[in-house]
């Protein structure tokens, strides 16, 4: 069978610079070309509802780097402007979560998708049957959903993450895991790093090790930081952050006193691929002490390894079935900044090597594209509907 229809339900706070909202526009574009009646339902206001946003679709599909446009649905729960972009950390107000609970019972479709763990409970009772996607522990409430009928399962990341959910009861068969993917279509342009530091004005010659992504300490900013003193031949860029975030690291390194570490700032999805391209070496140093370390799959790996730039990644339990040491990447022990220095100086002294794994990352990745993931998540939600 093939699903009539689907209802991705956001929690209403996009576009936002949040990677996991990212993942869910990637999901939303992807489940678009596999389900006959699809939709994206994201909170609006006043002006929306009157048509005074006709620039909104473009706007939105230009900040997440959507090629193929796909329906999406405004609830009218704001006044009369909306943030764009959401801050991080924004809550959708509770009129937008009432009333797009009561679209989607309108709707009545074979199946609401969503993420948001406290949209479950209203879904499931306004009589709809309901999918989870979620990549963090679950709390004692969620063992109420598990014993309704029409919550036909959860998606999540890691092995780790379905014994958990299986602690609080719910069967084996109902989960679903699917690491992070990757839309491989943007890094398929011709252009050379020398092209693509030329267009973004970084040094042409220097050797670049570069970071994609929020600058909080568990993404392994401090032990960036620590490395870039220990080579300071190379430039390290680090690309992403918020005000706030970029102004604190960069206070940071002017306590170390690097010349060698530069930051971009936030970049839209769509402006991603062209700051990889011009790397030496991709950094991804996550660190062991935050809390999900063990079933993290970052949707950068994928970006990274979609770039062909050679890896350099913390040996974590959910990266490693990724990467391979050696082969398609580097895994260094995490929170150490000594050996990210020593594995960034080994990268740019063996770029054949290098290269080599660059290359036999690009091919892996391509069993990681966004609508791989989709379809396979489409079979099992068929396969639950049909028991």
């Amino acid at each position: 069978m093939s699903l009539a229809s689907l209802l991705y339900l956001s929690a209403g706070t996009m576009p936002s610079p949040v990677a996991n909202e990212i993942q869910t526009v990637k999901m939303a574009q992807a489940f678009s070309h596999e389900v006959a009646h699809f939709e994206l339902i994201l909170s609006g206001n006043l002006r929306s509802l009157l048509g005074l946003e006709p620039d909104f679709n473009q706007r939105f599909r230009d900040w997440y780097g959507i090629i193929t446009p796909f329906a999406i649905t405004r609830i009218p729960a704001l006044t009369w402007r909306t943030p764009f972009p959401f801050p991080p950390g924004a809550y959708s107000p509770r009129k937008y979560l009432r009333w797009a609970v009561a679209y989607c019972r309108r709707q009545n479709p074979t199946v609401v998708y969503t993420r948001t763990p406290y949209l479950v409970q209203p879904l499931l009772a306004a009589g709809l049957r309901v999918v989870l996607e979620f990549h963090e522990p679950l709390t004692l409430q969620a063992a109420t959903w598990f014993k309704h009928r029409q919550l036909l399962g959860v998606v999540t990341l890691a092995p780790e993450l379905r014994s958990q959910y299986q602690s609080l009861g719910l069967d084996p068969d109902q989960v679903y895991i699917a690491p992070s993917g990757v839309d491989l279509s943007p890094f398929q342009i011709p252009i050379s790093p020398l092209e693509a530091r030329q267009r973004l004005r970084l040094p042409p010659h220097q050797p670049i090790a570069l970071y994609a992504g929020s600058l909080y300490d568990h993404k392994g900013i401090p032990t960036i930081l620590a490395a870039a003193a220990q080579v300071p031949n190379c430039q390290f860029i680090l690309v992403g952050g918020q005000g706030n975030e970029v102004e604190r690291v960069r206070s940071q390194a002017q306590q170390r006193r690097l010349t060698n570490l530069h930051l971009i700032g936030y970049q839209t999805q769509g402006e991603i691929p062209l700051h990889l391209l011009a790397a030496d070496v991709l950094l991804l140093p996550t660190s062991a002490q935050w809390f999900l370390a063990s079933t993290t799959s970052p949707l950068k790996l994928f970006e990274y390894m979609a770039a062909q730039r050679p890896i350099i990644a913390s040996n974590l339990p959910n990266i490693a079935t990724v990467l391979r040491d050696g082969e398609n990447g580097r895994l260094i022990p995490p929170d150490d900044p000594t050996a990210l220095a020593l594995a960034i100086e080994d990268s740019l002294a063996n770029p054949d090597r290098s290269q080599a794994m660059a290359l036999q990352a690009v091919q892996d990745v391509q069993a990681y594209s966004w609508q791989r993931r989709a379809e396979g998540i489409l079979a099992f939600i068929e396969a639950q509907l049909t028991l």
